[in-house]
């Protein structure tokens, strides 16, 4: 398919309600701002881990949580390959294979829990997507909070041809399950507090507010937003001014 024709079915396919991944075309509804948390089947996912004895490679089926698991309690340095992350310990050095984000998803939670945060008690806060109109190929970011602070400004979640994208590891919080009207007012106000609160005062969150001006509307902090905005036009022309300074100084 030519680039026209791609970014035709992209657009088309955010109009309908339900669309399909990339990776393996499963229907879904789409992230939405909103908090999610990760669903414990993430544990499941297939890997191969990559070992060589008398020099011949083996294959070893295993999965996440069975790496999850035998990791625990160890420091770990991970470093991203093609299709492969390399696991080193105090004691042996790991390689595992399989599809990007099944790998993404293992590095997140191993890096999570390396950092004193439990992945399963997180909480995941969508505020970017982006999709490519010349390639398929679509990207989700969110932010993570855990133990009442952010751990995680930039986390990306690719979708891609056979690359295992699986947003349904991904549940909504559903504010319909709460009995009382009140308590329902109170997560969603959670939820706007946490954005809140990454808009303002990480940088991150600065930058995409400055990017997108829109969302100080949706999260109510305008003042903050039109403040930032102000300081960044007053950087711009500063450093105009200065160079000009520079250029008459330098004749």
């Amino acid at each position: 398919m030519d680039s026209s024709g791609y970014a035709s079915q992209r657009t088309a396919a955010r109009v309908n309600t339900m669309k399909r991944t990339l990776a393996n075309q499963q229907k879904w509804s789409g992230f939405h701002c909103t908090a999610y948390s990760l669903n414990s089947k993430v544990l499941d996912l297939p890997l191969t881990q990559r070992r060589r004895v008398d020099g011949v490679t083996e294959n070893i089926p295993t999965t996440v949580g069975e790496v999850y698991k035998r990791l625990a309690d160890r420091r770990i340095e991970v470093e991203e390959a093609i299709l492969e992350i390399e696991i080193t310990t105090e004691t042996e050095k790991l390689v595992f294979a399989g599809p990007a984000f099944i790998l993404r998803m293992l590095e997140e939670l191993l890096g999570l829990r390396n950092d004193g945060a439990n992945p399963f008690s997180a909480t995941w806060y969508l505020y970017d997507s982006e999709f490519s109109t010349d390639q398929p190929h679509d990207l989700y970011t969110f932010f993570v909070v855990c133990d009442d602070k952010i751990v995680r400004e930039h986390v990306c979640l690719r979708d891609y041809p056979g690359n295992g994208f699986d947003p349904s590891l991904f549940e909504a919080e559903d504010y319909s399950f709460f009995n009382r009207s009140s308590e329902a007012a109170w997560r969603r106000a959670l939820t706007q507090f946490w954005y809140r609160k990454f808009y303002t005062e990480t940088q991150m969150g600065q930058l995409a507010a400055l990017r997108d001006p829109k969302v100080s509307g949706r999260w109510d902090f305008d003042t903050t937003a039109r403040l930032l905005r102000k300081i960044y036009v007053l950087l711009c022309v500063l450093i105009v001014l200065i160079s000009l300074m520079i250029i008459r100084l330098s004749r």
